[in-house]
């Protein structure tokens, strides 16, 4: 079994990540996964001030975003499996 089969296509991100990348670029960020993650950090910090644990969630979460990052970066899928297995 391989974290590929619970994870969803890109074609399904394909718009949001786009949405992502424009506006993160017209605000001019030059680095938008760091952005991203400091997004999350900032969402969790504020959970956890009332008693969530946001990084629960989030356990779900992050390998479908690393996924999309990392193909879109030119890992392959094998490349991608090997590296988090």
């Amino acid at each position: 079994m391989s974290i590929n089969q619970f994870l969803p296509s890109l074609e399904k991100f394909a718009e949001a990540e786009n949405q992502y990348i424009e506006y993160f670029t017209s605000k001019g960020e030059k680095d938008i996964l760091g952005k991203v993650i400091s997004n999350m950090k900032s969402t969790a910090e504020i959970q956890a001030s009332q008693g969530v644990d946001s990084w629960l969630a989030y356990g779900v979460y992050l390998p479908a975003v690393e996924r999309i990052f990392a193909l879109h970066q030119g890992e392959t899928e094998a490349e991608f499996f090997e590296r988090t297995q």
